[in-house]
């Protein structure tokens, strides 16, 4: 698994060099590569499972890619944590079924395909219930009793596989596993002055010191800088209550690289890299607000439909001064999000994890000048309830809820 799911032509053509035998990266890589979309249905099954559940040839090379099911993965990383655990685990599985069925009703042996859950493993497993023991078991206990379906490694598959044949890409189109892109550690201008830093300490090593023994650990702290973590928290896409502390140590490896060399450090290096005004302190300190960056539209369903429908928007998020221990939220809210387009006004709520496992009402009550508004959430039965819609605001309101509540109001009414 490269970092991020990242490849190039390049890359691949380096790890078939270095003897490996196959990597990883997102179906959104694929879709560019073949220059095709994979579409799915309303329950998230691929139209075309033959394409996305099997691994890919490399040119002529002895070297395969395999693309992860982004749908499923991302129910992992980011849906399950909120819901009941047997519940996500029966709906994994079920999902499961569902693509081995849709591979039967098109003639082909599902024994063929293999369908890839890859995310980030460290993340999720402390928001869930039991830190996702439960939902783990369950699910490892439902896939050890099916006849239907085989947990494999990949090593397991390809030599099953013997000299089968499969599929040949050409060619590839460099990107991640976020969007397909590398925008995320490259997009922004804090990511711009970051790289910048590195560029030019690695022309001066190059020019200067290859070829000398200082070379080797100012290097090291290169690579060490090169990560691509510090630079999923440059740029206002993300919020972490760590920034200072990233950011300072990002600083620490490019000036002990520079100490390696027996140069002086560039003053700026004592500067923060990030932006500080992207921030604004609200509500007594308690709360940090992201600014909007864009407009947005998400879906009002009251699922996580898309990591990215309300990235565009302003979030509010737990001050850091209280520990990372709590970062992940502040009383039954774990974060709070706006945002609008040139219609409509959006407001979503994400709740802590167990919150919305209590038989306990939720009531949400808020105003919009002079309009109030009043909802009631059943979290167990999945059920929002509309008390009052604002006066003027008529049948025009929208709202749901699944695993988060969404609300959408005409800007009309500000």
């Amino acid at each position: 698994w490269p970092s991020e799911g990242s490849v190039s032509e390049p890359a691949l053509e380096l790890m078939a060099k270095e003897g490996f035998l196959y990597t990883f990266t997102d179906e959104l890589v694929l879709s560019k590569g073949i220059n095709e979309i994979i579409h799915r249905d309303t329950g998230g099954l691929p139209d075309k499972p033959e394409v996305l559940y099997q691994p890919y040839r490399y040119k002529n090379l002895d070297f395969h890619i395999f693309f992860r099911d982004h749908y499923l993965s991302d129910l992992i990383g980011f849906v399950y944590k909120n819901w009941d655990q047997q519940t996500a685990a029966n709906h994994l599985f079920n999902k499961f079924l569902d693509i081995r069925r849709n591979i039967t009703e098109r003639g082909l042996n599902p024994g063929d395909y293999i369908v890839s859950l890859i995310f980030d493993g460290e993340n999720p497993w402390e928001y869930y219930p039991n830190y996702g023991i439960d939902f783990l078991r369950s699910l490892f206990d439902k896939l050890s009793g099916s006849d239907d379906l085989n947990v494999v490694t990949y090593r397991e598959y390809m030599n099953g596989k013997g000299k089968k044949s499969f599929p040949v890409l050409e060619s590839i189109k460099p990107g991640s596993w976020i969007d397909g892109t590398f925008r995320i550690w490259f997009g922004q201008q804090e990511d711009f002055a970051a790289w910048k830093y590195i560029y030019k300490l690695k022309n001066l090593i190059y020019d200067r010191y290859i070829d000398t023994d200082k070379s080797s650990k100012a290097l090291e702290y290169i690579r060490i800088a090169e990560g691509s973590d510090w630079f999923w928290w440059y740029g206002d896409e993300h919020f972490t209550a760590n920034l200072l502390e990233f950011d300072k140590l990002f600083r620490k490896n490019i000036k002990m690289a520079y100490s390696c060399l027996g140069e002086d450090p560039p003053k700026s290096l004592e500067k923060e890299i990030f932006s500080p005004e992207r921030l604004v302190q609200a509500i007594d300190g308690d709360m940090l607000v992201l600014r909007p960056k864009s407009y947005i539209n998400p879906r009002i369903d009251g699922k996580i439909t898309s990591y990215y429908e309300w990235i565009g928007g302003a979030k509010f998020v737990q001050s850091p001064k209280f520990g990372s221990m709590h970062r992940a939220g502040f009383g039954i809210i774990s974060s709070l999000y706006a945002g609008y387009d040139r219609n409509t006004f959006f407001v979503r709520i994400d709740f802590q994890g167990d919150t919305l496992n209590e038989s306990a009402v939720i009531e949400i009550k808020f105003d919009i000048n002079d309009n109030h508004f009043e909802y009631e959430i059943d979290p167990l039965r999945k059920i929002v309830k509309i008390i009052d819609s604002g006066e003027k605001s008529g049948n025009q309101v929208v709202c749901a809820f699944e695993d988060v509540f969404e609300a959408s109001y005409p800007l009309q009414m500000f």
